[in-house]
């Protein structure tokens, strides 16, 4: 488990297009629009911001656009939504427009391959499936007393993360008031969610770290994405992934997501 900076890799220079808008409706954040490459729609880690998909589109080929989303509620504008379900609705509607005339790709980091695999699952239903599903180091920890203790150290971990960075950060302060509370909509969401097993075109991206409970039976992808979907392993560490790991993530995507 990691302190969650990893996450916030790119946040100082995504640029101030990312602070939320007083819009309700601002929820899909570009990150890159041009490019005849199909659309990537990069869905965030637990912590919300938008680290990972800036990390992502810097390793993807210019042509491809890359777009990424900002929770509800993060600005204190509106109750932060509690299920996965509804989180995946939500980002499915905003991201019509951007995904319905061409092809595109979902791509999840952490938490947010729970939240991707219902996306493609919600997609799927109105006529509208991804070329590709990717999951970056999504594990589900097994029922056990001991996992369930390291979720919540982890967990604890993550939001003593957001408070720190929002003390350093009179931005992010400003900008993302229920920074916090969000997160612990997130955590709640992912918690109660039951993973359905998808059958289009997955892929899956592990650091060194999380391996083991990739490739677990119980904690694993077993049973809920096709037999043939590649396990590719990338960094030592979350932040190894994240960073240096994710140029070799970005090679592999732009090959198998070229069509």
């Amino acid at each position: 488990m990691t302190d969650g900076s990893a996450d916030l890799l790119a946040l100082r220079t995504a640029g101030p297009q990312l602070a939320p808008s007083s819009s309700k409706t601002r929820r899909i954040v570009p990150v890159r629009v041009a490019g005849d490459r199909p659309v990537m729609l990069a869905v965030h880690g637990l912590l919300g911001d938008p680290g990972f998909a800036t990390a992502l589109g810097r390793a993807l080929p210019q042509g491809q656009p890359v777009y990424t989303f900002l929770p509800v509620g993060i600005d204190g504008a509106e109750p932060p939504l509690t299920s996965v379900q509804a989180i995946a609705a939500h980002y499915v509607a905003v991201a019509r427009t951007v995904v319905e005339d061409r092809p595109f790709h979902i791509a999840g980091y952490c938490a947010g391959g729970l939240i991707a695999m219902e996306m493609a699952h919600q997609f799927t239903t109105l006529g509208l499936a991804p070329n590709r599903l990717f999951f970056l180091d999504l594990a589900r920890l097994p029922d056990t007393p001991r996992a369930l203790q390291l979720a919540q150290e982890y967990e604890d971990t993550q939001i003593a993360t957001v408070h720190r960075h929002m003390a350093r950060n009179p931005l992010l302060a400003q900008h993302w008031r229920a920074w916090p509370e969000t997160v612990r909509a997130t955590i709640l969401a992912a918690r109660n969610y039951s993973m359905r097993p998808y059958d289009g075109s997955t892929c899956i991206f592990s650091s060194e770290q999380m391996l083991p409970l990739v490739q677990s039976r119980i904690a694993g992808f077993y049973g809920l994405v096709p037999d043939d979907t590649p396990i590719i392993v990338s960094g030592a560490t979350r932040e190894d992934l994240l960073a240096g790991g994710m140029a070799k993530i970005g090679r592999i995507m732009a090959g198998s997501a070229a069509d």
